[in-house]
């Protein structure tokens, strides 16, 4: 199987993921459609792409060659199914878990802003993935102060860049909605001048007019709790995915081969669609009542 021999091809990779990875939801926004068609296009997609690595760069077989490894898909995936079948469930349930977390996630920034949403979700499924993956870790091996410290260090670092991610776009829709208020303002002012009606309008009255028409965006205030709790459970049950993975690797008889932890994790998130797709329905039929 193909699998980078150095740090700067191993890097490339990296970034690359990250750029495609991060992407989803300019993608989500593109193409107009709910959760249901985004979610079974989005999941599909995702198998496919995995299988499709598991049987073109998992299958090669060259020990001599540079970035290469003798371990192809299919004999690790029996070698594996022989030795320890349990740690294949394990990624499953990780990508299980990240199904749900993900797709329900996405499900509640339909609702109410990403600025809210993401926070939450991201935060908690950090904190939860780490603290767990730590409590795993040191009950395998010991590990002194300095490791600990480190790992709080980059933990609260990837809570600040979320916080300010989400402190800039709410600066943004905000900046973006006094704007189009002073435009609706202006709009009605020029529209009552225009018709020369003889009520006096004032800038006051446009300002009540404006502020009552924009309440109504605010109505579904009391359906949006329930939206915030689908952001907390999808935040918690997304923070088991990493301790899974991690569980599923550990040991003499852990999952090895990258490959088929790609795959069977993807079969995961996949088996993960036909509950959050019910679910959603659920959630968006208690809305229309």
């Amino acid at each position: 199987m193909f699998l980078p021999d150095n740090k700067g091809l191993a890097l490339s990779f990296l970034f690359i993921n990250l750029f495609c990875w991060g992407s989803w939801p300019t993608w989500k926004k593109l193409c107009g459609g709910n959760l249901q068609q985004f979610g079974l296009i989005c999941v599909s997609s995702e198998l496919i792409t995995a299988f499709a690595y598991s049987i073109s760069l998992g299958m090669l077989k060259n020990d001599s060659a540079h970035n290469m490894d003798g371990d192809t898909f299919f004999a690790a995936f029996e070698s594996q199914m022989s030795a320890a079948p349990e740690r294949l469930l394990a990624v499953l349930a990780g990508g299980f878990a990240l199904g749900h977390g993900d797709l329900g996630c996405a499900a509640a920034q339909e609702k109410i802003p990403s600025a809210i949403s993401f926070p939450i979700y991201g935060i908690l499924a950090l904190v939860e993935g780490t603290a767990l993956n730590l409590i795993i870790e040191s009950a395998e091996n010991e590990r002194d102060g300095s490791d600990l410290r480190f790992v709080f260090a980059g933990l609260m670092a990837a809570v600040i860049a979320i916080c300010l991610l989400s402190i800039s776009e709410i600066r943004y829709k905000n900046t973006k909605s006094l704007e189009q208020f002073r435009q609706q303002k202006q709009t009605a002012i020029t529209e009552a001048q225009r018709e020369g009606s003889s009520d006096v309008l004032t800038t006051a009255d446009v300002d009540v007019a404006v502020t009552i028409d924009k309440s109504h965006e605010n109505a579904g205030d009391a359906a949006q709790t329930q939206w915030l709790r689908v952001c907390f459970a999808a935040g918690f049950v997304t923070g088991f995915w990493s301790p899974l993975s991690s569980v599923s690797m550990s040991g003499d008889q852990g999952v090895s081969n990258p490959y088929l932890l790609l795959f069977v994790f993807q079969v995961g998130q996949s088996c993960a669609l036909p509950s959050v797709i019910y679910l959603y329905g659920m959630g968006t039929a208690g809305e229309t009542r």
